[in-house]
């Protein structure tokens, strides 16, 4: 699974890169991305990791109406953006969030089509959201069993 860091590209940046992408492999692209470690954002980066459930939530917000409608008009802590993206022959891609706590699982059986990443079946039953609920459909991978620990095969 491969996820794309939030924090070093603006979801409108995001989306265009998404669907770009999106257009150019016939419709095959399932977007994955995270928030990244504390470390890399704060020490590699210099960027702030105060909150990144918050700011994952808002880009998801943002990110997914550019993909899903081609216009956003948002207002929140992290972000404020308007504008429209129009990318020719292109549809939209699921949106997969790699998550391991029960709130960003939470948010990824929520606001985006699942979670792609080493969450355990635990955590994912912890949650409280069934992955690919409201409707969408359930692009979710199945965590992959960890060989260190004999409960999870």
């Amino acid at each position: 699974t491969a996820a794309v860091p939030i924090y070093t590209r603006h979801p409108y940046a995001m989306a265009q890169q998404a669907l770009s992408t999106q257009a150019a492999t016939g419709g095959r692209l399932a977007l994955g991305i995270g928030t990244a470690h504390p470390s890399v954002v704060e020490q590699m980066w210099g960027l702030s990791y105060a909150r990144p459930f918050s700011y994952m939530q808002e880009y998801v917000a943002v990110l997914r109406s550019l993909i899903e409608t081609g216009a956003v008009d948002y207002q929140g802590q992290e972000f404020r953006v308007k504008g429209t993206l129009t990318v020719p022959g292109t549809t939209p891609c699921p949106i997969l969030i790699a998550a391991l706590g029960t709130k960003m699982l939470a948010l990824a059986g929520g606001a985006a089509a699942g979670t792609s990443g080493a969450a355990r079946p635990e955590q994912v039953a912890a949650c409280g959201t069934p992955i690919g609920h409201a409707g969408r459909p359930n692009r979710c991978e199945q965590p992959v069993p960890d060989p260190r620990h004999a409960d999870s095969k």
